[in-house]
């Protein structure tokens, strides 16, 4: 057998943009805002302290600086929470998986089943208390190949899971 190795045309290749992507469950939803509205009042109430107990901190320009960098700080990871979960989602397709996130640095990772070791679901006590899961894949590629997708029901995550093990079983056996 002789050895090509033709040259590809770009635009002729799969694009990811064409890809219909499945939004994350909409209790990941309420869990992001959740934690945003949580993590800024713990924020806002450090610093009122902060203020109440620091006579330092209560200088004229210092202050107003302050209040203002806590309040767009605050306000930038409240937004960030509403807004993160319509920018999160998944696609399975015949021989590989897709995860998009990000609001301002948007990236898209694919993960080829072959390349897939081990899968686990995950599932935490706020995970648990809002009734969701996480599935993991774990790549030869090491960790920083490595996949989790967050804010699915328990249901979804399993049939993910299993889908994805036939999927590996299926790619040996061939």
């Amino acid at each position: 057998m002789e050895f090509t190795n033709e040259i590809q045309d770009v635009s002729q290749l799969p694009r990811t943009e064409d890809v219909i992507f499945t939004h994350l469950n909409q209790r990941y939803h309420t869990l992001l805002k959740t934690e945003s509205l949580i993590f800024s009042f713990i924020v806002l109430l450090g610093c009122a302290v902060l203020f109440f107990f620091s006579p330092s901190v209560r200088v004229f320009p210092l202050n107003i600086g302050i209040i203002v960098l806590v309040i767009a700080l605050t306000g930038m990871i409240t937004w960030m929470g509403f807004n993160a979960w319509k920018n999160k989602g998944f696609a399975l397709r015949q021989h590989d998986i897709l995860f998009k996130t990000g609001i301002f640095f948007k990236s898209t990772l694919i993960v080829a089943f072959n390349r897939v070791q081990h899968a686990e679901i995950q599932q935490g006590p706020i995970d648990r208390w809002f009734g969701l899961s996480s599935v993991t894949l774990y790549t030869a590629g090491g960790s920083a190949s490595d996949l989790t997708i967050p804010g699915l029901s328990p249901e979804d995550a399993a049939a993910i899971k299993n889908h994805i093990m036939k999927k590996m079983s299926s790619d040996e056996e061939e």
